[in-house]
């Protein structure tokens, strides 16, 4: 079973550390970003990925 990930934040650094969380085999299921639009297009590039504005109810809602 894959480890998942939930980013916080989802600016410049995203990329580099979504590729270190993907070359270790984990699935990235949130992005969270206080801008939910630039959480949303950041998303887009992690299939399932959902989007949270707000890191407490990211870490409510996802296992």
């Amino acid at each position: 079973m894959a480890t998942k990930v939930g980013i916080i934040g989802a600016g410049g650094m995203l990329q580099y550390h979504a590729a270190g969380f993907r070359e270790a085999d984990a699935d990235i299921i949130a992005i969270c970003d206080m801008n939910e639009a630039a959480a949303a297009k950041a998303a887009k590039e992690y299939e399932g990925a959902n989007v949270f504005s707000d890191v407490a109810e990211m870490l409510e809602r996802q296992p």
